[in-house]
């Protein structure tokens, strides 16, 4: 029936138990522009697949795919290609001397990959390459790579810097970690855009490199560099970037306009996704320091966020779609990360953050108005939050572990059935400094004690813990 609809452009079939060959009768639909197949049990696609002459997004992931047709798919017109968590193996493109020229995103992540070309790889437009997890010893030559944004290359065999990296004038944040790396060139001090280079878990011969900062790392290196080199390489990065032949011009129009102190607003957009090319352009252009994402459809929080991720700050998803506990089911690093409002949703499990996002700076979480049963120690995740709201859930319980090292907890308007007088030793310098639970089910202690403010309401737990078990913070746990 589907193939009868000729006018599709777009298509989305992921999660439906599809098994073995992929139907033919896609090829019919020349209008497909995306197509989504996510999450099934397939194992080819068609030959027809040449007849979707307008594809521009196409979605393999978690299938269990051996081997891709680039001889097919490198003559389409592909911006997006996701083959993420099936069986690849072997030589990804089995193509000699290709290109692929409008490709932005691929991402070939956990699979069995030895190499994901035969030689040449000319890739002019690709902003991200995810290929961790996977078998590789060696990348392709990048020269021709010049939109490249973030490198995912965690977790192979890689055991050198590869042949044009440093000739890369956009790439801003770079994963090695977990190679074979054992030497670095020094002209990656010379860098300017590379804001974040994780090379730990390599076995380099100068061993302090592991565990600098990008910025630290870089000027290292560019240390070691003889004047006379610094100038020959910073002239040859600057002829590369600025008159490759193979690198596109993009009109202003793909980029999103952003507000004085780095903030992209694209609220009240009835948006459910990111276009990874915008998002790239966006990205390449601006400092995004506040991305808002509230009032819209998504369903959880987009991966392309991570384009971001070297300067991104705060990030809010408010009045949204985030629902169950599946609303992030994947690595998601932010670094720079300090603030997350994640309010207004209906998700019921805090797991999907604590077990996928790694935002070591988080500073303030907002998780109001969602249907969250309980609460988890948040501060084994987030070792500086210090703000958290949750009011408005369904929380029963308010354990004392769960409240130690924040200095601002909102827990008001929850089913919290009695107070745990542990908490009152929350408190002092450089504790608990404001608690907010009033709304909720308990009826001792009383209003009039909870009115008085938190030191109060602290001081009369603290006076109900039983003589001997005063102890201190450290016996909380």
């Amino acid at each position: 029936m589907i193939s009868q609809i000729t006018s599709l452009r777009d298509l989305k079939i992921g999660n439906n138990d599809l098994t073995g060959d992929f139907s033919t009768a896609i090829a019919k639909l020349h209008n497909l522009e995306v197509l989504d197949i996510q999450h099934n049990h397939l194992t080819s696609l068609p030959e027809g697949l040449a007849e979707l002459v307008r594809l521009r997004v196409l979605n393999l992931s978690e299938n269990a795919f051996t081997s891709l047709p680039f001889e097919t798919l490198h003559r389409l017109p592909l911006i997006e290609l996701s083959a993420a968590k099936n069986k690849l193996e072997g030589v990804l493109i089995q193509v000699q001397d290709v290109e692929l020229p409008q490709l932005q995103v691929l991402d070939v992540s956990v699979n069995s990959l030895s190499s994901l070309a035969l030689d040449k790889l000319r890739l002019p437009a690709l902003h991200q390459l995810s290929c961790a997890a996977n078998r590789l010893t060696s990348l392709p030559d990048m020269t021709s790579w010049q939109s490249l944004l973030t490198l995912a290359a965690e977790d192979n065999n890689i055991g050198s810097i590869p042949e044009g990296f440093t000739e890369l004038a956009k790439v801003k944040n770079v994963d090695l970690t977990g190679n074979n790396i054992k030497i670095l060139d020094d002209r990656i001090g010379l860098m300017g855009s590379l804001d974040i280079f994780r090379i730990s878990g390599n076995p380099l011969r100068e061993k302090k490199f592991s565990s600098m900062t990008a910025e630290d790392l870089k000027r290292a290196l560019s240390a070691r560099l003889d004047p006379s080199e610094t100038e020959v390489v910073q002239e040859e990065s600057s002829e590369v970037f600025t008159s490759c032949p193979s690198s596109p011009t993009r009109p202003n129009s793909l980029s999103w306009p952003v507000k004085a102190g780095g903030v992209l607003d694209r609220s009240n957009t009835q948006s459910f996704s990111l276009d990874p090319v915008i998002v790239a352009e966006t990205a390449a252009n601006n400092t995004i320091r506040v991305l808002n994402l509230r009032h819209n459809l998504f369903k959880d929080i987009p991966n392309t966020v991570t384009f971001f991720a070297s300067t991104l700050t705060t990030l809010i998803l408010s009045h949204n779609e985030l629902a169950s506990d599946t609303f992030l089911n994947d690595d998601l690093e932010l670094p720079s990360l300090k603030e997350l409002n994640l309010s207004s949703n209906t998700f019921t499990s805090l797991h999907p953050l604590t077990t996928y996002l790694h935002a070591p700076a988080l500073e303030k979480l907002d998780i109001s108005f969602n249907r969250l049963p309980s609460l988890c120690i948040l501060r084994s995740s987030f070792p500086q939050l210090a703000v958290l709201l949750a009011s408005n859930n369904s929380i029963t319980e308010l354990r004392p572990e769960a409240v130690k090292g924040l200095k601002i907890l909102d827990c008001s308007s929850n089913d919290i059935e009695s107070l745990n007088p542990r908490i009152g030793l929350l408190g002092g310098p450089g504790g608990l400094e404001r608690l907010d639970v009033g709304g909720n089910r308990f009826r001792v202690p009383k209003y009039t004690v909870l009115e008085k403010g938190t030191e109060a309401t602290l001081m009369w737990l603290r006076n109900r813990i039983p003589v001997g078990e005063e102890g201190g913070l450290g016996d909380v746990d």
